[in-house]
């Protein structure tokens, strides 16, 4: 009983660890050797410890110039990084993150097999980052624990395959092959309007003509 409280106390509410089995279990199902399951997951492991670090370190280091601005000219500066922000969000939300990146997959590849929508989203770090954003729009929003988790791992998991499957159709037309992707979530929100408009402007162009 004691282990199994240091298990999910000390070792599993750690973010960097969580997000090393969810490397790990990826390599063991892709049969990787043992020696490259260690070094996949350690490099995971480390990689978000440095992340978490690397965040410190900007943050600190912007201190100075934010109160620099404020005084000198009466605003509040931010720091507009993508890396930046969830390496900060998550000293506060990063077991809910970790655990939402993890079920979003699994709900992403479960859309992608029991539907027709055959999209897998591969951009890790996006999945990272909306995961993150998630977690903390629904804990602002008053949800806590496994409510949180489950409601956005499905939020993730299905917007995983929704981008994907709304710029998959201009996407085809403009390359003509039909496994070429896009590469993240703000191109699929920018192409869709976009190229939408196109369209309906190609169809007026022609019906003028």
């Amino acid at each position: 009983m004691d282990f199994f409280r240091f298990l999910m106390s000390d070792v599993l509410s750690e973010p960097a660890v969580l997000v090393g089995l969810i490397a790990l279990i990826g390599l063991i199902a892709q049969k990787k050797p043992v020696t490259e399951c260690i070094k996949g997951t350690v490099k995971t492991i480390m990689g978000f410890v440095i992340l978490g670090a690397g965040a410190g370190l900007v943050v600190s280091s912007l201190g100075d110039f934010a109160n620099i601005f404020q005084h000198a000219f009466g605003i509040q500066g931010v720091v507009p990084n993508n890396e930046a922000i969830v390496s900060v969000a998550q000293k506060s939300f990063g077991k809910e993150m970790a655990m939402i990146m993890f079920f979003a997959m699994v709900i992403n590849i479960m859309i992608a097999r029991f539907t027709p929508w055959k999209f897998i989203f591969l951009t890790g770090h996006h999945t990272l980052f909306m995961s993150m954003m998630v977690a903390v729009i629904l804990a602002t929003a008053g949800m806590t624990g496994i409510t949180l988790i489950a409601v956005g791992s499905l939020v993730v998991g299905v917007a995983m395959v929704f981008f994907p499957a709304i710029a998959h159709p201009y996407m085809k037309k403009v390359t003509g092959l039909m496994t070429l992707p896009s590469a993240t979530s703000q191109h699929y929100l920018m192409y869709w309007p976009v190229s939408s408009a196109a369209s309906l402007v190609i169809k007026s162009t022609r019906l003028k003509t």
